[in-house]
């Protein structure tokens, strides 16, 4: 899955202690999606615990020498369907994550996909690589205030999960009961 990243630069998630009822979600996408309302809607949303956001426009981040950046409890890679460059971004990025992200810790924030005649890539890449890594994948729009408000909602509900403040229910728990299993009698 790191193919030629180099594992220093790998984004880890137990990498550094977690501050106590405190959250902390990174935004990873191009310049001009939206990013910043985005953050403002999650922010303006009402959460059981203290929330920070960050924002990248790719992954890996730079080294942290002065160890300041906090523990990243979630990630969200957002991508406009019609910018061919927004793609190849997150394709790029979602291999410097630690594995241990793949497991209800992030989530694919896909824009422009009610416009298939503007489309840079087929929206079957984009779930063949949301399926690659287990990542669930959720259609918006961040013009209109109700869309950002209603996926700003999804995502405070997951990373209350993720970040363990939502009692008997684990990140692990969400991710296996999302997927469909079959079945088959052997022979």
């Amino acid at each position: 899955m790191m193919g030629e990243v180099n594992k220093k630069n790998v984004l880890t998630l137990h990498n550094k202690i977690s501050s106590p009822n405190t959250a902390t979600l990174l935004l990873v996408g191009a310049e001009g999606l939206g990013k910043h309302k985005f953050a403002l809607s999650i922010m303006s949303q009402k959460a059981p615990f203290s929330l920070q956001i960050r924002t990248a426009t790719s992954l890996p981040l730079p080294p942290d020498h002065d160890n300041t950046r906090p523990n990243i409890d979630y990630v969200i890679f957002i991508l406009d369907l019609t910018n061919r460059m927004s793609i190849s971004n997150v394709e790029a990025s979602v291999k410097t994550l630690d594995c241990e992200y793949f497991l209800g810790r992030s989530c694919c924030v896909v824009l422009q996909a009610n416009n298939p005649s503007l489309h840079g890539a087929d929206i079957k890449n984009i779930t063949g690589l949301c399926d690659a890594y287990h990542m669930p994948m959720f259609c918006a729009s961040f013009d209109e205030e109700k869309d950002r408000k209603c996926i700003s909602q999804k995502v405070l509900s997951m990373l209350q999960v993720a970040c363990g403040t939502r009692k008997g229910v684990s990140p692990m728990l969400i991710d296996a009961t999302r997927r469909s299993f079959a079945f088959e009698e052997t022979l």
